[in-house]
Parts: C-alpha cells; structure tokens; sequence
C-alpha cells in the first residue's frame, strides 16, 4: 500500500500544480493588479484540492462517459483557437509578433479583440463529432 500511496502522490501533485498554474491566469485576467503572493499560491491550491477531492467522492458511475464528452469538447474548443493563433503567427504576422501589445489591458498595436478572428472561430466551432 505504501508504494502505491508514493507511486499515485507524485503524478497527482503534478497535476494539482498544472491547475493552480492554469487558475492563476485565469484570475489576473479579469483581476490584473492582484498580486500573486506564496499565501495566495497556497490557498488556490488547497482549495482545488478540496475541489477534487469532493469531486472524487461525488463521481457518478458514469465518470468515463462523462470524462470522454469533457475531452470531446475540449476538442472542439481548442482545435479552432489553436489553429487560428498558428495561422495568425505564421501566415499573417510571419512569425513576428509585438510582445509588449500583448499583454496591454487595452490590447496595443492588436486591439480589444479582432472582429475577423472571431467569425473564424465561430465558423471553425461549428464541426460535428459523431458520438
């Protein structure tokens, strides 16, 4: 028990770690002055863990069904995004991009948001995956 205890902790730390590191972004998006501190590091990360672990306890029978359908729209979100940023850094920018515009609340040189981008999106968003 002890050595499937050490061989579960370490992969599962990684993946408490992965969270918070995907959290915090999210949290300085709509918050851009907070200030990340070790207290508020640690914080996130117990309650995401408390969050899985109430999650574990609560699974349904039907985890498996319900993993593949989160994956499957994970894929239908990502895959258009992914491919416009691809698309936008080396068919449009040529791989040149303003850094600093970037990470502008007012967005720099890129604007808000691109009217173009997101039709693209849109339009890539529509596929159907047979289930």
């Amino acid at each position: 028990m002890v050595v499937l205890f050490l061989s579960v902790i370490s992969p599962n730390a990684l993946n408490l770690y992965s969270a918070v590191l995907s959290i915090i972004p999210l949290v300085q998006t709509f918050a851009y002055c907070w200030i990340l501190t070790a207290k508020s590091r640690a914080l996130i990360s117990i309650r995401v863990l408390a969050a899985c672990a109430i999650a574990a306890v609560f699974a349904s029978k039907e985890f498996i069904g319900h993993f593949v359908d989160m994956v499957l729209v994970l894929l239908v979100v990502l895959v258009p995004c992914t491919a416009i940023n691809l698309i936008d850094f080396y068919a449009i920018h040529n791989g040149k991009h303003d850094i600093a515009s970037i990470f502008r609340v007012d967005g720099g040189i890129y604007g808000k948001y691109n009217p173009h981008a997101l039709l693209a999106y849109a339009a890539g968003s529509q596929c159907r995956f047979p289930l």
